[in-house]
């Protein structure tokens, strides 16, 4: 099992129930990647729930709405914004 960079996701960290996801992942020998993929968005997740002031172990489907809503209004920095100009 390779060794988590936890310092990559500092929320699922210090959350009991998310790092214990990431590490049982790691255990079924998921790939680096796709431990990478999952810790970032979980790290994210956490993030928002934070910044919502809202219970992440306890989170309804309306908490769960917002999140995706939420994702969906983000601006993207990777993403090349439509120009006004002909």
């Amino acid at each position: 099992m390779d060794e988590i960079r936890w310092e990559f996701y500092p929320r699922v960290a210090t959350e009991l129930h998310a790092r214990e996801w990431i590490l049982f992942l790691s255990k079924l020998q998921k790939a680096p990647k796709t431990l990478d993929a999952y810790a970032h968005c979980l790290d994210d997740l956490i993030g928002f729930f934070e910044r919502a002031d809202l219970p992440l172990i306890e989170a309804s489907r309306g908490d769960i709405a917002a999140y995706l809503d939420d994702l969906y209004h983000r601006v993207n920095p990777n993403s090349k914004a439509p120009t006004l100009d002909k």
